[in-house]
């Protein structure tokens, strides 16, 4: 049996998933800040595994991620301002 030892990182985590993911649902980060104390967790509503996000939206997220190296302040509220379909045709 492997014994993993909590550690926290002080490196920068993202972590996004939706509110409806069957395959990896938010709880599953629940206790990222714990290890990860600089992350941020966005929960995108209506959203599953493959959440449909408007690729500007994710590419403005991503790209100030990077470029600053840090969770704060960080271009979100796009992701959850997000027209939602009434249906799915995948």
């Amino acid at each position: 049996m492997v014994h993993h030892t909590a550690t926290t990182e002080s490196v920068p985590m993202l972590f996004i998933n939706g509110n409806a993911d069957p395959k990896d649902p938010p709880v599953n980060v629940a206790t990222a800040p714990r290890v990860y104390p600089h992350s941020l967790t966005i929960t995108v509503r209506d959203q599953a595994h493959d959440y449909n996000v408007d690729a500007i939206c994710r590419a403005g997220l991503f790209a100030a991620f990077t470029r600053t190296a840090s969770t704060g302040d960080l271009p979100s509220q796009c992701l959850q301002e997000q027209w939602v379909p009434a249906f799915d045709l995948g």
